[in-house]
């Protein structure tokens, strides 16, 4: 890796058994709800008008499934390559994104540290936990469901993902190298060349 200063190379999920136990729950709960959402409908059908009701519940379940497929991408496995980034959603395929793609990081909208609660939970052990979104360009074409987490980090229809010390082990190396990506894709202006 030439200018890559990221130690290993790859930044895997820190609990690979608790990751691969929480791809199969979401799959799991995601067929479950499509076989509901079928099933109340085809239930509301054959009821005719006294199953109006069914339809407002497949509706709510319908709704139930955006936050397990927000899940499955909002915190993706990553690896650096000199090219850029490797994403590993859950239970779906990996992507590429070249590190021109990457446009900048903003704050995390799911981390709130509250100290007291920590110590108690973790003692000497507690350590705030950090985290950004990293916002990715149209252009590398990710699965649209990465938009999912633009929208809830305010960032519209844009396509992100989220990183934190407490998915990513090497979390500060992480962020300092897509700063430095990040940092190097701002286009210059001819003054400051100048000086």
């Amino acid at each position: 890796m030439s200018d890559v200063d990221f130690k290993s190379g790859s930044n895997t999920a820190i609990r690979r058994r608790v990751r691969w136990l929480t791809e199969r729950v979401i799959g799991l709960l995601l067929i479950v709800t499509g076989l509901a959402i079928v099933a109340q409908i085809i239930l509301a059908l054959l009821l005719g008008p006294s199953g109006l009701l069914l339809y407002g519940t497949a509706f709510f379940a319908g709704m139930l499934v955006i936050p397990l497929l927000l899940q499955t991408v909002f915190h993706p496995e990553i690896e650096i390559t000199d090219s850029g980034l490797i994403l590993r959603p859950m239970l779906w395929k990996t992507q590429q994104v070249p590190r021109e793609n990457v446009l900048k990081l903003v704050p995390h909208p799911a981390i709130r540290n509250n100290e007291i609660w920590g110590r108690l939970l973790h003692g000497k052990n507690y350590r705030p936990r950090e985290g950004c979104v990293v916002v990715i360009a149209d252009s590398a074409r990710l699965n649209p469901l990465f938009r999912l987490v633009g929208g809830i980090s305010g960032e519209g229809n844009r396509a992100a993902f989220a990183i934190s010390n407490t998915t990513h082990p090497n979390f500060g190396a992480l962020r300092a190298q897509l700063s430095r990506w990040i940092e190097a894709n701002q286009p210059h202006s001819p003054s400051e060349s100048s000086n």
